[in-house]
């Protein structure tokens, strides 16, 4: 009766947000690009050629939204392949044109990449029986309410992985839990990162016995694709663009609005203070649509700007280098010297994930706004292995300990990273635990 209740509810309110909704996502689809390709998908139509490719299979549908958590579905993919777990058809979908173009360039063989439906009926009905796969995994937050309820009584397994569930969302679902609990009690299995996350979701009303702490796969490098060739084309596309291999190599990733100025800003006055050759500046915004809004930023300040994605071979060594391609920011980690992690400065809330930055062996800073991860920042703040800084105004000082104690700075990265371990295998444990 309370997930009839919840989804009568859900239903009535759905419509409304969607209409109120649709113009600026309409705007997001625009500025990314790409979006005119497979729309049919968010009605649960797809072409011919797959349907004949899938017919008969029982895919596993693996649903990971958007570049993020796409990293993460090919990881469980390749895990997949590799242990024999699973060698039959894999249908991955995602909702965003970008996590689509990842998805299609990273998938193997026997694999077919869509969007994700609509979840307004009849839509995600119409996808579940035309796909009609044999289990769904959801990556992260994913848990559409019709989409899931839809999948259950077509007695279809659904299980959550890399389950991160922060506290202050823990609060939010609590508030609502009237609505979100039956949905979340239709899961069949959940994997999650650490044993607070397992609580949260325990406090939710999920049955302990399904929730299976395994890691985070986003931690567990020992499951990540080669890399080698993008990093060696990234590093001669870097001093072709930058042209001073001496200088280090400061990235700003996954920022959001504001913070690129702020933080360019901070970095030049540190150097100037410090009487040292700028460094080169990478900047990796969050979402690649911003590239023409961080160029305009930056340039308001002095700093010229080189687009990755319309770089002509004219380098500048005290120009700013905005990567505005996606898929690639694992290997920029690689090439820096020191990172600096977005949406934790200026305003901006809950930060970025600062592990994979760490387990390249990077010294990184985060802003005082890290929310969304605070497990991971307590364990990486008891270790000394990561600069969190309590205000913003710490950045200048904190920049200054990098380009002077470049000794200490190593040891803090080497201790970031050994705090970090316990998460290897993740990826591993995760397809032990889902039993496929």
């Amino acid at each position: 009766m309370r997930l009839i209740l919840s989804l009568l509810i859900y239903n009535l309110l759905l419509p409304v947000v969607f209409v109120l909704l649709l113009p600026n996502q309409l705007l997001r689809m625009k500025k990314r690009g790409g979006y005119r390709e497979q729309f049919g998908n968010r009605f649960g139509m797809y072409g011919s050629g797959m349907m004949s490719r899938l017919r008969g299979s029982r895919p596993l549908w693996i649903h990971a939204v958007s570049v993020g958590e796409q990293m993460i579905a090919m990881k469980l993919v390749t895990q997949l392949r590799k242990s024999g777990a699973w060698n039959g058809k894999i249908v991955v979908s995602t909702a965003t044109s970008t996590g689509f173009k990842l998805a299609r360039e990273r998938v193997g063989e026997n694999c077919e990449v869509v969007y994700f439906p609509f979840d307004l009926l009849p839509f995600p009905l119409i996808a579940l029986m035309r796909i009609r796969p044999s289990r769904i995994v959801l990556v992260e937050a994913e848990v559409w309410p019709n989409f899931t309820a839809v999948a259950a009584a077509m007695r279809v397994p659904v299980s959550l992985v890399n389950a991160r569930l922060s506290p202050r969302s823990a609060r939010r679902f609590a508030k609502f839990s009237l609505l979100t609990g039956p949905i979340f009690r239709l899961l069949d299995h959940v994997c999650v990162p650490d044993a607070d996350d397992k609580s949260r979701w325990a406090g939710l009303g999920m049955d302990e016995s399904r929730i299976a702490v395994t890691g985070s796969m986003k931690h567990d490098d020992s499951a990540s694709p080669p890399r080698d060739a993008l990093v060696a084309e990234l590093r001669d596309v870097l001093n072709a663009a930058l042209p001073a291999p001496d200088r280090p190599v400061v990235l700003i990733a996954s920022t959001h609005p504001g913070e690129e100025k702020f933080i360019a800003q901070s970095v030049v006055a540190v150097a100037k203070a410090e009487n040292l050759p700028r460094p080169r500046l990478v900047v990796v915004p969050r979402h690649v649509e911003r590239a023409g809004d961080v160029v305009a930023d930056l340039e308001s300040i002095g700093i010229r700007s080189l687009l990755r994605s319309s770089f002509d071979g004219q380098g500048d060594a005290d120009a700013a280098f905005v990567a505005n391609t996606t898929g690639e920011l694992a290997a920029w980690y690689a090439l820096a010297d020191c990172v600096v992690i977005g949406k934790s400065f200026v305003g901006q809330v809950g930060g970025q994930n600062p592990a994979e930055a760490i387990l390249c062996g990077k010294a990184v800073i985060c802003g005082p706004r890290m929310d969304n991860f605070e497990s991971l920042m307590e364990c990486l703040v008891a270790a000394d292995g990561v600069s969190h800084l309590a205000d913003d105004s710490e950045l200048e000082a904190a920049l200054s300990r990098m380009f002077t104690e470049p000794e200490a700075l190593d040891a803090m990265a080497k201790r970031g990273n050994a705090a970090l371990a316990v998460h290897q295998g993740a990826v591993a444990r995760t397809v032990d635990a889902l039993g496929v």
